[in-house]
């Protein structure tokens, strides 16, 4: 591993106050953190009043997505629908064939022993999410 390889950490916006544990976490691991809370500042999106809440939340998650097309990895620190659909968009980046061919898959890492309550918010997403728990291997 080198520092030279970005890791994205989604991360649920619950347990926002692990940010800095969590880039210190990746840090310690030779990679470098690539976390939205920082790079996405929640005033600018979600929190802007001259945005209309749904349309902030789309375009919050789609800056994500752009982010998470530029790393190397996605390791996720908590389960929340904004979690999963960036893990879906992750699994879905995966299957594209040239991706495959030319081995630029993404490599996803589950670090749920940030979140004590993933498995509450599992079993109240799976209605929404459970072909991404199913991928991610949190659910049969």
């Amino acid at each position: 591993m080198s520092k030279d390889r970005l890791v994205y950490a989604a991360t649920p916006s619950r347990n926002k106050e692990q940010t800095q544990e969590i880039m210190e976490f990746i840090s310690g691991k030779d990679f470098f953190p690539v976390h939205p809370f920082p790079t996405f500042p929640y005033e600018f999106y979600e929190g802007n009043p001259r945005l209309e809440k749904n349309n902030a939340r789309e375009l919050a998650l789609r800056a994500c997505f752009r982010a998470i097309k530029m790393c190397d990895e996605v390791w996720i620190f908590g389960i929340s629908d904004g979690t999963l659909r960036e893990a879906r968009y992750a699994l879905n980046l995966n299957r594209n064939p040239i991706r495959k061919i030319f081995q630029k898959t993404k490599k996803i890492r589950l670090h749920l022993e940030f979140d004590e309550e993933w498995k509450r918010y599992a079993h109240e997403l799976t209605p929404q999410h459970s072909k991404t728990l199913r991928r991610l291997g949190l659910f049969k």
